[in-house]
């Protein structure tokens, strides 16, 4: 029977964060990453601009979510600051009930908690779209309105989850497609199967159930979503063996997987093409690629690929886009709004890299923001760089891929495992 999934590295995001395969049947490490590509247009529910993306996933207390964009048109309650930049939302460890710590940023990084943080209620795996947040408790998802000064009231709560009798059925990812109308979910259903579940967003922030895809026993992280929202793209390590798995995205928001010679065209091989890797996080850039980070097995040592996304979902291998990283593992990773740079997090810091316009990493330096475990990253439409960790929500000026924290980083937000950003304009 496949238990909570173990990251490899003790990571990655994957999670998107993240070593070792065992400890579990399925020998995946948990994961999860956000894209941050652009947004399509469309509005979202309750609100008027166009809608938001992210994804969480915090199996070993780590993740990531995020919020790529929007306008703040939520509820109705208080006054917005006029100086917040964004929201950020952190949700706390697997199974949660402890709340979710909400934060309103300035211009220069420095945060205040919202009105009534934390909101109790159901808090792991957060996500906003640009009217409400999403949180699970790992059998029911919670939709809260946020008000105008970005507090959250609890508006419906969801049993999200089956069960095949013998074994309760377990979210242990989420996600958001780039509209914000549908929400995604990996179910961990026992004997490695695992699915993802659809549901549609109401207008009043409640979901409903649309359908699934699976049983697979790859199905096991967050999903990325392609800058068109055509495609998703997911990964596992089942027994050892490399998968990236893709699908294309329907009009309803229903997923239908594409052939798997269309995704796995080669393995990022930084340390040689006769070890064994995993994937265990995903990024997409606004200029079509996918980034991948993958940890060799049996050692301590994390690496960096990208593919091009063609136009119909496919991906192609970049050749020389391989990179090994300063990590000892990677639990997070985003690209800024522009795809110039990359941030990976991970045990002992963060690390970034210029991502160059042929699809190649160049490193910014070394290891930055040295000794701390940090759990997942997400960005502002300002420059600025989110990031968790057992201290709390942290908060980074980049300046060309150097960060400097922010006056009063970081802020203490409980049990740290997910990470939401909300950009007010």
């Amino acid at each position: 029977m496949k238990g909570q999934i173990l990251p490899a590295i003790c990571a990655a995001l994957i999670v998107i964060c993240m070593a070792a395969c065992g400890g579990t049947s399925n020998s995946s490490p948990g994961t999860s990453t956000a894209s941050s590509g652009p947004i399509n247009s469309g509005s979202p529910p309750g609100g008027s601009s166009s809608g938001t993306s992210g994804s969480g996933s915090d199996s070993a207390g780590s993740g990531s979510g995020s919020a790529s964009g929007g306008s703040n048109s939520g509820g109705s309650s208080g006054g917005r600051s006029q100086t917040a930049i964004a929201y950020a939302y952190v949700g706390t460890v697997n199974r949660s009930t402890a709340g979710i710590y909400g934060f309103s940023v300035g211009p220069d990084g420095t945060a205040t908690a919202v009105p009534g943080s934390p909101a109790t209620g159901p808090s792991s795996y957060v996500l906003t779209n640009s009217a409400f947040v999403f949180a699970s408790d790992s059998a029911n998802i919670a939709s809260y309105t946020r008000g105008r000064d970005g507090s959250l009231k609890q508006s419906s709560t969801t049993y999200a989850v089956l069960s095949n009798g013998s074994e309760p059925w377990a979210i242990q990812a989420m996600s958001l497609d780039h509209t914000g109308q549908t929400l995604y979910a990996m179910e961990n259903a026992g004997s490695d199967d695992t699915y993802y579940f659809f549901f549609s967003i109401g207008p009043d922030g409640k979901i409903t159930n649309t359908g699934k895809i699976g049983p697979n026993v790859n199905y096991v992280s967050p999903l990325v979503f392609s800058p068109d929202n055509n495609y998703a793209y997911g990964s596992g390590c089942f027994h050892i063996g490399w998968d990236i798995t893709g699908f294309h995205r329907n009009s309803d928001g229903t997923l239908t997987r594409l052939d798997d010679r269309a995704t796995n065209t080669a393995v990022p091989a930084y340390a040689g093409t006769g070890q064994m890797y995993c994937p265990v996080r995903e990024a997409i850039s606004q200029n079509g690629y996918l980034a991948v980070a993958d940890a060799e097995l049996g050692t301590t040592t994390t690496g960096l690929g990208a593919y091009k996304i063609n136009a119909d979902g496919s991906l192609t291998f970049v050749q020389n886009s391989t990179v090994a990283t300063q990590l000892t593992s990677v639990r997070g990773m985003n690209f800024d709004p522009t795809g110039q740079y990359l941030a990976l997090a991970g045990n002992g810091g963060i690390q970034m890299y210029q991502f160059m316009p042929q699809g190649t990493f160049t490193p910014v330096g070394g290891v930055q923001q040295p000794g701390t475990n940090y759990l997942g990253v997400q960005w502002d439409g300002d420059n600025h760089l989110y990031a968790i960790s057992n201290a709390g929500l942290h908060v980074f000026t980049n300046a060309q891929g150097v960060l400097t924290p922010a006056s009063g980083s970081p802020h203490a937000a409980g049990a740290a495992g997910t990470l939401a950003v909300l950009p007010t304009h």
